[in-house]
């Protein structure tokens, strides 16, 4: 019997094909990156004024952008809306039934210096019923970060080597009872406004402060504080979260749903704790797929390791009436 989850996008698309036209863009995607970046002279990784954008942009953004559009088209019947990183803006139609968002060069900056914390990243979005279906995360390793829309959990497929098939495994956060004092701690720094919000935070940069001169006391001791902070977040942080390498990634600046959804997805469904900065409440997978038919919205967010680490940073940095009256019903 037909369900109320939308059993017609099930059989149009269903979740398998779905996740192997993803990892196909994805991979393709990947190799024009490297192919890129092996040409010294290659004028894809020179900024270009783009007139449709009205901004500057990597030739390869658009590359990219375009060939996954129509790799997907290829593979999937039906009108599927697409939405690139620079136009996700837009409201998707009220008659749309799937629709793609892309970002299959997220951290352009980083690629442009042959930095490695970059991504190429997608979700497959059931319009109707305000639905992620699958989302898929591909790193520079060549590994996909994925979810499957019938399952409560995250996966990842390894890159094929020597002869041998891709294999999938089930990737799952491993609980840490950890707090702020020994995190390795991950946020946007890289532009000056980013950096100056975070600094002139109080609140944080008083904790900061103890924790530094706790770390002076015990400078001889295997108990001092085992802080490290990393201006890097996003997607790639996100999944470098899940594998267990950094505890928590904080943005307090704001960024729009399709720069954060799929990495919120994977790591919710790997056991990740996410939090609303503005309201203090816990974000979960419905509520995902209800902003993303609200593509103008900004998530201010903590997303961490543990339930405690995640209370901890909002009443640093949220604002004080959340941090009061919010924090403790988490």
């Amino acid at each position: 019997m037909p369900t109320a989850r939308g059993p017609r996008i099930h059989q149009t698309y269903p979740p398998d094909r779905v996740l192997q036209c993803g990892f196909l863009a994805i991979e393709q995607a990947l190799d024009s990156i490297f192919k890129a970046l092996a040409n010294s002279d290659s004028r894809a990784l020179v900024q270009h004024w783009n007139e449709n954008l009205k901004k500057h942009a990597l030739e390869i953004d658009i590359i990219v952008q375009t060939r996954a559009e129509a790799t997907i088209s290829d593979q999937l019947d039906g009108h599927i809306e697409f939405r690139g990183e620079e136009s996700s803006l837009r409201e998707l139609p009220r008659g749309a039934e799937l629709a793609v968002l892309l970002d299959m060069v997220d951290g352009t900056d980083l690629l442009e210096r042959n930095f490695g914390n970059w991504c190429s990243a997608m979700v497959f979005f059931d319009v109707k019923h305000a639905r992620v279906l699958e989302a898929l995360i591909g790193t520079p390793n060549r590994e996909i970060y994925h979810t499957r829309r019938n399952s409560k959990k995250a996966f990842v497929r390894e890159p094929s080597s020597n002869g041998r098939e891709s294999t999938i495994r089930e990737i799952r956060l491993q609980p840490k009872r950890i707090k702020l004092r020994d995190a390795s701690l991950c946020f946007y720094g890289q532009k000056a406004g980013s950096l100056f919000r975070l600094i002139t935070n109080e609140k944080f940069t008083q904790r900061l402060k103890e924790i530094s001169e706790e770390s002076d006391r015990l400078k001889r001791s295997r108990r001092k504080p085992k802080l490290r902070i990393y201006n890097l977040a996003g997607n790639p942080m996100m999944m470098s979260l899940i594998e267990g390498k950094v505890d928590a990634i904080v943005e307090i600046s704001g960024q729009y749903c399709h720069d954060v959804v799929p990495g919120f997805v994977i790591a919710l469904k790997a056991g990740a704790y996410l939090i609303n900065l503005d309201d203090g409440s816990e974000i979960d997978l419905d509520l995902l797929g209800n902003m993303l038919a609200q593509p103008s919205f900004k998530f201010r967010y903590v997303l961490a390791c543990n339930r405690n680490l995640c209370r901890e940073l909002v009443d640093l940095l949220a604002p004080p009436q959340i941090s009061k009256s919010r924090v403790k019903d988490i």
